[in-house]
């Protein structure tokens, strides 16, 4: 029982703050929420734990999925398509990370969120990204 100890303090809240009503804003939690999950699998990393390294690794996969999901194909035409590959290389670094504890792959998950954040903050287009925006 002492391998799951560090769920413990794992608290999920389910109300969405009020000022993140939009789906621009949700997005953006969500960027932040994966890169925070990156950054406490990489300290797990470095502390050696594995468990807990592979959990916030699941954490943020899912976040992966649900901006993955978001995604408006249809309307977001090249932009979405763009997006939708730049989820599947994360996505796969994911994989590798979960895999090769010891590979630099979060990292580079890390890195390729961050630009895709930096991207969706500068992008005019992005409420046709976003499914039920259009």
């Amino acid at each position: 029982m002492a391998s799951i100890a560090f769920l413990e303090p794992y608290v999920r809240s389910t109300e969405i703050p009020p000022q993140a009503a939009d789906g621009d804003q949700l997005i953006q939690i969500l960027f932040l929420s994966a890169l925070k999950k990156i950054d406490q699998a990489q300290e797990a990393k470095r502390s050696g734990r594995q468990t807990e390294q592979g959990f916030y690794i699941g954490r943020t996969t899912s976040i992966v999925d649900a901006l993955r999901d978001a995604l408006d194909m249809d309307a977001g035409g090249q932009a979405a398509q763009d997006y939708d590959r730049v989820y599947d290389h994360i996505d796969l670094c994911l994989q590798i990370a979960a895999r090769e504890p010891e590979s630099e792959a979060l990292a580079h998950a890390r890195e390729a969120l961050c630009q895709l954040s930096a991207c969706w903050r500068a992008n005019s287009c992005k409420t046709v990204l976003i499914k039920g925006t259009a």
